[in-house]
C-alpha cells in the first residue's frame, strides 16, 4: 500500500519552468472560472422573489425562528407550528438563525420571504466557497503529478462545480445540503493529505468535517467512510502505537459528537422526512439494481455528462497505465477504494429515498457528483502528463491552450444553460400577479375559500408561500362547498372563492357547477414562462344586491352595487359599495362622488362623498382587463342627524378631479340615482 500513501510510484517529478506569465494567465483563468460560476449564483439566487416554491426553504426557516428566544414575531408567523412537524439538524438550524438576525439588521421588518431570500443568498455565498474548495480538491488529487496537472484537475473540479448550471440551482435552494457541501469537499481533501503525508491530523480533520456535516444534515453519515479509510490505511503504514493517541482523541470527539446529537438534541426522535420515506419504500430499495442504475445515470447531467466523463476517465486510467510502465508520475489505482466506495454509499443511501423528480436527486446526489468531477479532473490531468511525455515540446505555455480546449466542450453548453436559469429565475411567477392583485384590489371584509392540497392551499400563507403585500387576508379549507348556498357561507365569515381548477382544486361537476352561481371578479392568467403555470380564477361569492349596467364615458361600466339599507334614520351611516367594469383601460384616474340630495328634485347637497372609486391602489387608469369587475370602495355616508322624515336621491357618478368634468352616461345624464326613505331621529 505504499502506492496509495504517495498516489504515484514515482516521486513527484519537477515541472517545467513557470514564468510569470503563465502564472498570471492560470490565476486569472482561476479568477473567470470561480468569478462566473459567483456571477450566475448572484443573479439566481433570488429566484422570483418573494416566491417561496420550496416548503423545506420555509420549513427550517420557521424552525430557526422557533429555536430563538430573541423573536418576538415568530409566533405570527406560524414558528410554533414546525417543533412538532420537522426536526432540523443543529449546525443548519444555527447557521440560518445568524442569517436571520442579520437580515434583521438592514431590515427593520422582513417578512417570512425575506428571510427565505437572505437564506438564499448565505447558501449561494457558501456555493462560491465549495468552488473554491473544490478547486483545492483538484489540486491536492493531482499533486503528485506536477504543478501543471494539478493546475487542471483544480480548474476542472472547480470548474464543473462552479459553472454546471444544475448544481447552481441546487446550491441557491436555502435548505440543509448546500451547506454540508463544503464540509464533505474538505473531508475529501484531508483524507488524501492524511494518507499521502502520513498524517493523522488530516484524518482527524477529516472526522470533523463528517462530523459537521452530519450535524448539517442528518443522512450524510456514511461519509464516515472518508476519515475511516484513512485511519486504517496510517494504521497499516504507521502502526497501532502511533495511532493509538489518534484514535483514542478521535473516539472521544466522535462519541461526545453522537451522545450530544442523540442524547441532548434528540436526533433520533426527530421527525425527518429522509428517513420517514426510506421507511416506506423499504430498506430493500437500498440495494435495488434498477434505481441505484437511475441514481447512477443521474450523475451524468452535470456539465461533463457520461459521453464526456466516461471517455477522459478511460483515457485517464489509459494515461495512468502509460505512466507507470515509462516511470512518469501517475496515480495509482488503488486510491478508487477510497473515493469510489464514498460516492457509492451515497448512491444507496438515497435510492432507498422515493425521490423520483431530477431535481432533487441531483440535490441529493451532489456528493456522488464531487467524485465524478474528481475523476474527470484527475483523468485530465493524467493525460497532460502523457502529452507532455510525449510531445517533449509542450510547455507550461500550453497549459492555458490545453485548458481553453476542454472549456470549448464545456463552457457553451453550460453558459447557455445558465442564461437560461437566469431568465427562470427573473421571470414573474404567476402568483406574483395574483398577490398584486388582491393586495390591490381585494377588500379583506372576509375569509377566502380555498382547497387543502390544492395549488392555492398556502397562496396567502406569508411563511409558506412567500406573499409580502400590505393586505393581510385569512382564508378556510372547505373540501364541499357545494353543501351550503352561498349566502350561508358569507354568514360564516367566508366572502370569497379562489380555485385553479385543477385536479386537486374543486374539479367536479358538481361543485363547478355550484361555482358558477358565484361572481366572477377575475381570472388572473398563468404566465407563459413563469413558476405557476396555473389560471387562478378569484370568485365573490355573492353578486351585487342591485344590478345596474350603466356605462359612463366610454367604457366604465357600473355592473351593481350592495347597499347597506334603503330605509334609514336620520343620523345613520349608509354604506355603499359599488361594482366596475372596464371594456377600455381609461386614460384619467376618475373620482367617485355621491351626493344625498332632497326628494323634491333640487340638487342641494345634504350629505356627500369624494374619493376613489375602487380602493386607492387600483386608481381606473389600472382598469386594463376588460373581463375583470373590480369591487369598489366601501362608500361611508352619514346621513345628517337634523334631516325631516321624507323621500331623498342618492346621486352617484365619476368625474376627473383635475377639472371637476363629470363623465355621462350612455343617455346622457351625469349621474345615476336612486331613492331613499329616511325618518327623522327620536333623541
Amino acid at each position: 500500500m505504499t502506492e496509495i500513501r504517495h498516489l504515484s510510484a514515482q516521486n513527484d517529478v519537477a515541472s517545467p519552468e513557470n514564468t510569470l506569465r503563465v502564472k498570471v494567465v492560470a490565476w486569472l483563468i482561476l479568477f473567470i472560472v470561480i468569478g462566473t460560476g459567483a456571477a450566475f449564483r448572484g443573479l439566481t439566487f433570488d429566484r422570483q422573489y418573494p416566491v417561496i416554491a420550496s416548503g423545506d426553504e420555509a420549513k427550517i426557516s420557521l424552525h430557526a425562528m422557533e429555536r430563538r428566544d430573541d423573536m418576538p414575531m415568530k409566533e405570527a408567523f406560524g414558528a410554533t407550528q414546525i417543533e412538532d412537524s420537522y426536526a432540523y439538524p443543529p449546525l443548519a438550524l444555527w447557521v440560518y438563525i445568524q442569517v436571520q438576525r442579520i437580515t434583521e439588521a438592514f431590515v427593520q421588518f422582513p417578512f417570512p420571504t425575506d428571510y427565505v431570500n437572505a437564506n438564499r443568498a448565505a447558501v449561494a455565498v457558501i456555493g462560491v466557497i465549495t468552488s473554491g474548495l473544490m478547486c483545492g480538491l483538484g489540486w491536492v488529487a493531482a499533486r503528485p503529478l506536477g504543478r501543471g496537472s494539478a493546475f487542471i484537475a483544480a480548474v476542472i473540479v472547480g470548474g464543473i462545480w462552479s459553472l454546471d448550471a444544475q448544481v447552481i440551482r441546487v446550491n441557491n435552494i436555502a435548505a440543509t445540503d448546500p451547506i454540508y457541501y463544503p464540509f464533505f469537499v474538505i473531508s475529501l481533501i484531508t483524507t488524501i493529505l492524511a494518507i499521502r503525508k502520513e498524517q493523522p491530523v488530516y484524518a482527524f480533520i477529516a472526522l470533523l468535517g463528517v462530523i459537521a456535516a452530519v450535524y448539517t444534515k442528518y443522512i450524510p453519515v456514511y461519509g464516515l467512510w472518508l476519515p475511516a479509510s484513512a485511519v486504517v490505511i496510517l494504521i497499516r503504514d504507521l502502526g497501532w502505537r502511533r495511532m493509538s493517541p489518534w484514535l483514542i482523541l478521535m473516539a472521544i470527539i466522535f462519541a461526545l459528537s453522537a451522545a450530544w446529537l442523540i442524547g441532548v438534541y434528540d436526533a433520533l426522535h426527530a421527525n425527518m422526512g429522509e428517513a420517514e420515506r426510506a421507511a416506506s419504500g423499504q430498506i430493500y430499495y437500498l440495494v435495488s439494481p434498477s434505481r441505484n442504475w437511475q441514481n447512477l445515470k443521474a450523475l451524468g447531467q452535470y456539465a461533463l455528462n457520461w459521453w464526456w466523463t466516461l471517455p477522459i476517465v478511460a483515457a485517464g486510467a489509459a494515461a495512468s497505465v502509460w505512466s507507470s510502465r515509462h516511470k512518469r508520475p501517475y496515480l495509482h489505482p488503488a486510491w478508487l477504494l477510497v473515493i469510489l466506495p464514498f460516492a457509492m454509499f451515497c448512491i444507496m443511501i438515497y435510492s432507498s429515498i422515493e425521490v423520483n423528480e431530477d431535481w432533487w436527486r441531483a440535490r441529493y446526489l451532489l456528493p456522488a457528483a464531487m467524485v465524478v468531477m474528481l475523476l474527470t479532473g484527475v483523468g485530465l490531468a493524467q493525460i497532460w502528463v502523457w502529452l507532455t511525455a510525449r510531445f517533449t515540446q509542450l510547455t507550461m505555455k500550453a497549459l492555458p491552450l490545453f485548458i481553453s480546449c476542454i472549456a470549448l466542450l464545456i463552457l457553451p453548453g453550460e453558459i447557455l444553460a445558465n442564461l437560461e436559469l437566469v431568465r427562470e429565475a427573473q421571470a414573474i411567477d404567476t402568483r406574483q400577479r395574483v398577490w398584486e392583485y388582491t393586495d390591490s384590489t381585494i377588500t379583506p371584509e372576509g375569509k377566502i375559500m380555498l382547497k387543502r392540497s390544492s395549488p392555492t392551499e398556502d397562496l396567502w400563507n406569508r411563511s409558506w408561500s412567500g406573499y409580502n403585500g400590505a393586505t393581510t387576508f385569512e382564508w378556510v379549507f372547505e373540501a364541499q362547498p357545494n353543501r351550503l348556498p352561498p349566502a350561508d357561507f358569507v354568514d360564516l365569515g367566508v366572502n370569497y372563492l379562489a380555485t385553479t381548477f385543477t385536479k386537486s382544486d374543486y374539479s367536479s361537476p358538481e361543485i363547478r357547477a355550484w361555482i358558477n352561481q358565484l361572481y366572477l371578479l377575475k381570472v388572473v392568467k398563468h404566465v407563459p414562462e413563469g413558476g405557476w403555470s396555473l389560471d387562478l380564477y378569484f370568485y365573490r361569492l355573492l353578486p351585487p344586491q342591485i344590478n345596474t349596467d350603466v356605462t359612463f364615458g366610454e367604457g366604465i361600466t357600473l355592473d351593481g352595487y350592495d347597499i347597506s339599507q334603503m330605509d334609514l334614520t336620520a343620523g345613520d351611516t349608509l354604506h355603499l359599495r359599488p361594482f366596475w367594469n372596464a371594456t377600455r383601460t381609461p386614460e384619467t384616474n376618475y373620482s367617485i362622488f355621491v351626493h344625498l340630495y332632497p326628494g323634491n328634485g333640487t340638487t342641494e347637497i345634504l350629505a356627500q362623498y369624494d374619493g376613489s372609486p375602487a380602493r386607492s391602489t387600483r386608481p381606473t387608469s389600472t382598469w386594463d382587463d376588460p373581463e375583470e369587475f373590480i369591487p369598489g370602495s366601501d362608500i361611508s355616508l352619514i346621513i345628517p342627524p337634523d334631516l325631516p322624515s321624507g323621500n331623498y336621491t342618492l346621486a352617484l357618478g365619476l368625474y376627473d378631479y383635475t377639472t371637476g368634468e363629470r363623465l355621462t352616461t350612455d343617455t346622457g345624464a351625469d349621474r345615476i340615482t336612486l331613492s331613499l326613505r329616511i325618518r327623522a331621529s327620536h333623541s
